[in-house]
C-alpha cells in the first residue's frame, strides 16, 4: 500500500512530465541577425535550420531582410541539444554551427567570414551585390553565377543560394516549389519545367526573379489557399529557337538518343521532345510531358484485364522486362492571340516492343 506522500510524489512527477511534453510539442520561432566581420548586415542569405549537421532532417528555411534579420518557425519544439543553423551567402564562407535550446531563447548573431581566393599573390574578395529585393520579389543578376562550365539553364540555377533542381525536373526555392516559369513577365512557355531547364542555355537570362506570391490574375487564382512561387527570366538577348541533342550506341546493339527544342515567337511558343532507346530508360516522364492529372488518360499506354499486355507502360520499363525497344515524342504549342485568351495543344506519340518474364 502506497503512502500519501509517495502518491503525491508520483502525481507531481507525472504532472511535470506532461508539462515538459506539451512544451516540446509547441512550435518555436528562431530569430537572429546575419552580419559580416565588420558588423554590417548581410541581407538575403540562405538560412537553413535542421536537426542534423547534414541539413537533411526536419529542415526549415528563412531569408534575412535588408537589415539581415531572419525568423524561422521550427515545429515540434526544440530538444535540449538544440538545432543546427547553416547560413550561405555569395562572397562569404558557409557558416554551420549547433545552437542549444538555451542559446536560442534570445536572438542569435551569425557572423559570416569573407571568402577569399588567393591567386599568385592577388587577393580576390567576392561580394553579394548581385542580389536584391523589390517588394515580394528577389532579383538575382546571373553574371555572378556563370562560371563558364554550365551547359543549361538548370545548371546555372543550381548555383543560386536556396535554388534546387530535383531529380525528375522539379524546381524549388527555399524548399518550396516553383509553380510557373515566365519569360519577361509573360506566361509564354509551352514546355514543362524539366524540358525548359534542360534545353535553354545557361546564359539565357541576365536576371532571374523569384516572385514569392505569384498570381495569374484570373478568377481561379482568388480561391487558391496557398501562395505560389514563380520564376521570371529576363532575357539577355532576343530569343527565337534553341535545342539540345544527345545520343550514343554500343557494340552489343544498345542505343540511346534524346532531343529537345524550344521556340518562342511573338504570340506562339512551341516545344518538342523525343527519346528512343533500348537500355530501359523512360522515354517521356510526367515531368517531361507538361501534363499532370490527364497523364494516364492522355497517354493511354497501359494495358488492362488479364491478357499478357496488362500493366504495360509504353513510356517506362517494368521490373519484369528483359528486353525493350521504345520511342516517344511530345509536342506542345501555346498560342495567345490576345491578352485574355490562350490556346494550348498537346500531342504525344509512343511506341514500344518488349519481352517479359511470366511465372
Amino acid at each position: 500500500m502506497l503512502s500519501w506522500r509517495r502518491c503525491a510524489g508520483l502525481v507531481v512527477s507525472l504532472a511535470l512530465f506532461l508539462c515538459s511534453g506539451v512544451a516540446l510539442g509547441q512550435s518555436v520561432a528562431i530569430t537572429g541577425r546575419v552580419v559580416g566581420q565588420g558588423g554590417q548586415p548581410v541581407p538575403y542569405a540562405n538560412v537553413a535550420v535542421s536537426t542534423d549537421s547534414l541539413v537533411r532532417r526536419d529542415v526549415r528555411y528563412g531569408t534575412p531582410n535588408a537589415q539581415g534579420d531572419f525568423r524561422v518557425v521550427f515545429p515540434g519544439g526544440l530538444a535540449s541539444e538544440g538545432v543546427w543553423i547553416t547560413v550561405r551567402s555569395l562572397g562569404y564562407a558557409m557558416h554551420r554551427a549547433r545552437y542549444s535550446a538555451a542559446a536560442l531563447a534570445q536572438p542569435v548573431r551569425v557572423v559570416l567570414q569573407e571568402e577569399k581566393v588567393d591567386i599568385e599573390g592577388v587577393r580576390v574578395v567576392a561580394d553579394a551585390k548581385r542580389v536584391y529585393a523589390k517588394g515580394d520579389t528577389l532579383i538575382f543578376n546571373t553574371d555572378g553565377y556563370l562560371k563558364g562550365d554550365e551547359h543549361t539553364l538548370g545548371e546555372m540555377l543550381q548555383r543560386i543560394p536556396g535554388m534546387e533542381v530535383r531529380e525528375g525536373g522539379g524546381l524549388y526555392f527555399m524548399g518550396k516549389p516553383i509553380n510557373k516559369i515566365l519569360v519577361n513577365g509573360k506566361d509564354v512557355l509551352s514546355s514543362s519545367t524539366s524540358t525548359t531547364l534542360n534545353t535553354l542555355p545557361a546564359d539565357f537570362a541576365h536576371q532571374v526573379e523569384v516572385i514569392k506570391d505569384y498570381k495569374e490574375g484570373d478568377v481561379v487564382e482568388r480561391f487558391r489557399p496557398q501562395e505560389r512561387q514563380a520564376l521570371n527570366l529576363k532575357l539577355r538577348f532576343p530569343f527565337k529557337l534553341n535545342g539540345t541533342l544527345e545520343g550514343g550506341g554500343g557494340v552489343l546493339g544498345k542505343y540511346y538518343g534524346r532531343g529537345s527544342l524550344i521556340g518562342l515567337l511573338s504570340s506562339v511558343s512551341v516545344s518538342a521532345l523525343a527519346n528512343v532507346n533500348n537500355v530501359g530508360k523512360a522515354t517521356i516522364s510526367e515531368q517531361d510531358g507538361s501534363f499532370s492529372e490527364e497523364y494516364d488518360e492522355l497517354l493511354g499506354g497501359k494495358g488492362g484485364g488479364g491478357n499478357p499486355g496488362a500493366n504495360l507502360d509504353i513510356f517506362s520499363a517494368t521490373s519484369d522486362e528483359y528486353e525493350r525497344n521504345a520511342g516517344a515524342a511530345n509536342v506542345n504549342v501555346k498560342w495567345q492571340p490576345t491578352q485574355g485568351y490562350k490556346v494550348r495543344l498537346i500531342g504525344i506519340y509512343g511506341q514500344m516492343a518488349t519481352r517479359r518474364e511470366y511465372t
